[in-house]
């Protein structure tokens, strides 16, 4: 029978396939599906996407050939062999082909919104194939070792593994980066679009962190190094740059602006722009309005 795997979509072609022993555990509603099998198979090719992430470890065997495209990019090519650790990110189309391959293999698919009920960093978007980390390959010996035993391991067992295996995975991926210890563009765009829709508001940090899903203290700090500014200057930046398009109409009262804007007062707006800009609000649409 064909290899399929436990969750996605797509298509499996192989010959002379045969797979054994092959175990799996699902706890109910949890996010969380973890397999062992062994896997025989002349020649098989697979094309599947999926919405979870998935790591896969080689424990023993190997493979002739793999080859594995994701996103339209080669990931790899070489063989499979033991103590091969590969991470497939949710979402990721990947198209892989595998000649002469003996080995078995473990497997733990857990869902994305996991990530955010544990405030741990984004994943990495992209495909790691045949990596290897003795700390990961450790963690999934032994949920395997556990499935073997005949007994089905707590699910809190299973959470505290999968969080251990995400954290060091985002971890690797930062430092094997050259602009490990920064944010994307994508999580500071999603940390404006925030800050705009909330700017009445009292922002804290631990907000600007679930919003990213990166904990508190290293959001913070790679903030810093990405953009210069602390959390809290840069909220207050954006204020300023909301107030300064605002002093352009002429009928808005200044302590009107100061609440819907997120200012302490109106005294604290006015301190802040004096601060960040060089003049006061009134002076500054003094002037706008003098030069139009």
């Amino acid at each position: 029978m064909p290899i399929d795997p436990l969750i996605g979509s797509g298509s499996v072609r192989s010959r002379r396939e045969r797979i054994s022993t092959r175990e799996a555990l699902r706890w109910h509603d949890s996010g969380f599906v973890f397999e062992t099998a062994d896997w025989r198979s002349e020649e098989t090719e697979l094309e599947w996407a999926a919405d979870y992430h998935l790591f896969i470890l080689t424990n023993y065997g190997s493979t002739r050939v793999t080859q594995v495209r994701g996103a339209g990019q080669l990931a790899f090519e070489g063989r499979d062999k033991p103590g091969a650790l590969s991470f497939v990110p949710a979402g990721v189309d990947r198209r892989c082909s595998y000649k002469s391959a003996d080995l078995n293999y473990s497997a733990l698919w857990l869902k994305p919104d996991l990530l955010k009920e544990w405030y741990l960093p984004l994943p990495p978007d992209r495909l790691t194939i045949n990596g290897h980390d003795p700390v990961i390959a450790a963690i999934m010996v032994a949920l395997r070792d556990e499935t073997l035993s005949g007994e089905i391991p707590d699910l809190a067992y299973v959470e505290q593994a999968a969080r251990m295996m995400m954290h060091r995975l985002s971890r690797l991926d930062r430092q094997s980066r050259p602009d490990a210890g920064r944010l994307s563009r994508r999580v500071l765009s999603a940390v404006d679009d925030y800050i705009r829709s909330h700017i009445g508001r009292n922002i804290s940090l631990s907000d600007l962190s679930l919003v990213t899903g990166i904990p508190v203290d290293t959001f913070a700090r790679r903030f810093k190094a990405t953009t210069g500014y602390t959390p809290y200057a840069w909220i207050l930046e954006m204020r300023v740059r909301c107030l300064t398009e605002r002093l352009c109409e002429k009928n808005v009262d200044l302590g009107h602006l100061s609440m819907e804007l997120g200012f302490s007062s109106q005294s604290h707006m006015t301190n802040t722009f004096r601060r960040i800009r060089g003049v006061t609000p009134s002076r500054y649409r003094r002037q706008f309005l003098s030069d139009s």
